[in-house]
């Protein structure tokens, strides 16, 4: 059970760091939705507690009280706040201890000193919140729906709700905001790396082999969507897009390095193997085969040449200065095609 923690906290790192890990993902099967998932689980920890930390800031700025005192507003199609009654177009905000807490400024009017460390500001596009890492911008449109009306009252009972949340609920909410933000982006890289492969490489990969090459390639997506609990730390669409596929451009370029290596070692072999198992033996026995006829030969020739020394007078010396023998034709035929049985072999 130890063995297994370990190697589960060891595997994001080689996600991250390592080249070698991605050749070993190819014979994984049904682990990358499953690695997302307990990462996501695992991830939302410690962002549940930064959540945690900020909630009771809000609660400390009694922040669902001066929601409720915000004037009726609306949020048009394109995320601007305006409100209903242009009379209220600023205003100053305090809390119970008559600390200023918020600014409500729709108009964009240029704050006074004492209200420009002010924690919450309202403006037209954007709720800015100034922390001790900087001035936070965040859209309305990515809190409230657009083309509708700002109930100040509605708005402070839901916050209300969501600030008594217990810490396992924020934890729940956490973990299914990075998991559906990286599943969504598994699938699409995966289809592009799929592609990509192709183009590129000319590496044949199945759609599931790249989507889990691009769950554990999504770990870096993970770790960015995290640090933005902590920080301020844009990260657009695109850019999410880009992060995995630039893990799966290098381990497209390592998987056809190898196969080229491999098949070239297989060719090398196959020629070794050719000619050790079909040259050599095969010509080793035709030289034997060839050596005994040449033996043969050289016999018969020798045992005719004395049967015909007495009867016969000596031939004419020929151009090397020795007297011709009918026996060395014969020599020099087997000898040959000992010889030529060699070479053809």
């Amino acid at each position: 059970m130890l063995d297994k923690i370990k190697i589960g906290i060891k595997i994001p790192f080689l996600a991250l760091f390592s080249k070698n890990f991605y050749l070993q993902v190819l014979a994984m099967r049904g682990v990358g939705m499953r690695y997302l998932l307990l990462l996501c689980l695992a991830l939302a920890v410690p962002a549940t507690y930064q959540l945690n930390g900020l909630v009771q800031l809000f609660k400390s700025y009694e922040v669902s009280k001066l929601v409720a005192q915000i004037p009726p507003s609306y949020i048009s199609a394109d995320g601007v706040l305006s409100p209903k009654n242009s009379a209220d177009n600023f205003a100053v905000i305090n809390n119970s201890s008559d600390q200023t807490v918020m600014v409500y400024n729709p108009g964009g009017q240029a704050l006074p000193p004492e209200l420009a460390a002010v924690p919450f500001e309202l403006g037209a596009r954007n709720l800015i919140v100034s922390t001790q890492n900087g001035r936070n911008a965040i859209p309305w449109s990515a809190i409230f729906n657009t083309n509708a009306d700002f109930e100040p009252y509605q708005s402070a009972m839901m916050l209300d709700e969501i600030l008594n949340s217990s810490p396992v609920a924020f934890w729940l909410a956490a973990a299914v905001y990075l998991f559906s933000m990286l599943a969504f982006n598994t699938l699409l890289t995966g289809l592009l790396c799929k592609l990509l492969f192709v183009l590129l490489f000319r590496l044949l990969l199945s759609y599931g082999q790249c989507l889990r090459l691009m769950a554990y390639a999504n770990t870096i997506c993970a770790v960015v969507l995290t640090l933005q609990f902590f920080i301020y730390l844009p990260l657009s669409f695109g850019l999410m897009l880009v992060l995995p596929i630039i893990y799966g451009i290098f381990f497209g370029r390592d998987l056809r390095n190898l196969a080229m290596q491999q098949a070239a070692q297989m060719q090398r072999k196959s020629q070794c193997d050719q000619f050790t198992g079909n040259g050599t033996p095969a010509a080793g026995s035709e030289a034997a085969r060839n050596a005994e006829q040449e033996s043969d030969g050289s016999g018969n020739a020798s045992g005719s040449s004395e049967t015909m020394a007495d009867n016969t007078t000596p031939l004419a010396p020929d151009e090397g200065g020795r007297k011709a023998n009918p026996s060395d034709k014969g020599t020099d035929n087997s000898a040959g095609k000992g010889r030529g049985g060699t070479f053809i072999a």
